[in-house]
């Protein structure tokens, strides 16, 4: 017996550990300052605890709404159009003449509203005062233009407000291209065929393919500007050097021609020049532009110069117009180095007209330390005439061919054999079999020769289908140069319809002398070198 010190007294304790385990439960008895009388130590079974009953934490919820006060339809659409705006980036609006004191007026009469407020304002300080407005969204500027041509026509005065271009719109950046081979050639005398036109543009370059004016009933053009397209941008750029403003087809002609990189004037929709082309579009060509651009479609302000060389400036752009045009007081000027284009606002109308009749027209303006002429366009303000990118076709599935466009009626009655020209005499029936053969299935291939066994430059090719006729006439027609050593003026070939059961001369459609008729279909298309 051992003996137990004195403790106090204490009612009976459970302690619980982990659930599901086994616990211990203790039992004292005794009397303070007496020793223990009895110990019992007895084990029980413990149950999992219940389920607990208190708040269990999980995730914050997120706040309620604040709340908010209630607006009229009209004001909410409004606001949220100006937040979730993703226009083209036409913010900025050009009043010219402006003064200070009629930009305060404007201001302070309708500009300073709740939904189109203005961003920034900048006057100029040059013998015509204009400003440029720039508000936070595209459709508060173009409410804006709308607002103040109201206003402008109700006070008989001739201020003129339209958008200020600050973008590149789709149809621009393709017109635009820094890397295009592709030149306007204006002033071409009526004479002039597209065998001249390949002798003297070859004199800088390979001759991709040459576009002639469309000739009327009557033989004459529907105008004299043709279309060169070069191998690379170089050899463009050296012909627009050369010949640009200088250079004559025949002694009598009166004017030089003219290389472009595109129009002076812009396409834009019928719809938005009714009323002009109908009775006024005599010999007065000037009216028209000018009626055109009362309307707001086409600026008398704002020019596109195109080409500018790289490095080029604000100030340098400025300076491509004279003393006169001093940039942030005479011009505004913006850069768009991607595509060596210059948007130019002139506060006068009168400098942009004359810039483009001294150097637009005549092909003439060489920026200082580069003898390549720039173009000078004028810029579309209208926001209806702005296209949406084209959107791209999608691929055909694997093994299936593109679809093409059916070739025209100068071709004849659409057949699987082809009539072609243009044949190389050191191109044999296996030469000419592998050219065809990457736009179908060939079925016969048979090149013309004389009774002495010589070549005659010309031969059939037979497809097992028409489709594939027509995609040889859309990709290979006066596209592509079959190689010649010793032959570097060989043109493109050319094709047309044949009978299927014929293998003669007589067997390409259409009747008459088909050599003659063939050289005319290839006077329609240009070539490709290989």
């Amino acid at each position: 017996e051992t003996e137990t010190p004195a403790l106090p007294a204490v009612t009976t304790e459970t302690e619980t550990e982990t659930p599901a385990l086994a616990a211990t439960k203790e039992t004292e008895t005794g009397t303070p300052g007496l020793p223990a009388t009895e110990i019992t130590v007895e084990t029980v079974e413990v149950p999992p605890p219940p389920a607990p009953t208190t708040v269990v934490t999980t995730e914050v919820p997120p706040p309620p709404p604040l709340a908010t006060e209630t607006k009229n339809p009209e004001e909410k659409d409004e606001v949220q159009t100006e937040t979730t705006d993703t226009d083209g980036g036409e913010h900025d609006v050009l009043v010219t003449p402006a003064d200070a004191p009629l930009v305060a007026q404007l201001l302070h009469k309708h500009l300073l509203q709740k939904n189109h407020p203005i961003h920034t304002t900048q006057l100029t300080g040059g013998s015509t005062p204009a400003a440029v407005l720039t508000f936070r969204t595209e459709t508060a500027a173009a409410a804006a233009v709308a607002k103040m041509r109201d206003d402008a026509t109700a006070r008989k005065d001739a201020t003129t407000v339209e958008l200020r271009r600050k973008t590149l719109w789709p149809d621009e950046r393709v017109l635009f291209d820094p890397k295009k081979t592709s030149v306007l050639v204006k002033n071409v005398p009526p004479g002039i065929n597209q065998d001249a036109m390949r002798h003297v543009f070859g004199t800088y370059g390979l001759v991709h393919h040459v576009e002639m004016p469309a000739v009327y009933a009557d033989g004459t053009w529907a105008t004299e500007t043709c279309v060169v397209t070069m191998s690379n941008r170089e050899g463009a750029e050296t012909a627009s050097a050369a010949l640009s403003g200088v250079y004559r087809f025949e002694e009598t002609q009166l004017l030089p021609v003219a290389l472009a990189w595109c129009g002076q004037d812009p396409d834009v929709d019928a719809e938005h020049q009714s009323g002009i082309g109908e009775k006024r579009k005599r010999e007065d060509e000037d009216v028209i532009e000018a009626v055109t651009r009362h309307k707001g479609v086409v600026s008398g302000h704002q020019l596109a110069v195109v080409g500018v060389p790289m490095g080029a400036t604000e100030t340098d752009i400025a300076a491509y117009f004279g003393h006169e045009c001093q940039l942030d007081k005479d011009v505004f000027v913006l850069m768009f180095h991607d595509t060596r284009t210059a948007f130019v606002s002139f506060a006068d109308a009168n400098k942009a007209q004359h810039a483009m009749e001294t150097f637009g027209k005549h092909g003439t303006l060489r920026p200082n330390g580069s003898a390549i002429p720039v173009t000078l366009r004028w810029l579309v303000v209208s926001l209806q005439e702005r296209k949406a990118p084209a959107k791209r076709a999608a691929p055909p599935p694997a093994g299936v061919w593109p679809p093409v466009p059916r070739p025209g009626p100068q071709y004849g009655e659409p057949s699987p054999k082809l009539y072609v020209g243009s044949i190389p005499a050191q191109y044999g029936d296996d030469e000419i079999r592998a050219v065809f053969s990457t736009v179908g299935v060939i079925k016969d291939v048979k090149i013309l020769r004389r009774n002495d066994g010589s070549h005659k430059g010309s031969g059939f090719v037979q497809f097992h289908d028409v489709p594939s006729a027509e995609r040889a006439i859309h990709f290979i027609d006066g596209k592509y140069v079959l190689n010649a050593p010793g032959f570097p003026q060989q043109r493109p070939v050319y094709m047309k319809f044949a009978s299927v059961g014929g293998g003669g001369l007589g067997s390409v459609h259409g009747g008459g002398n088909q050599g003659a008729r063939a050289h005319a279909a290839h006077g329609r298309h240009g070539g490709q070198q290989t």
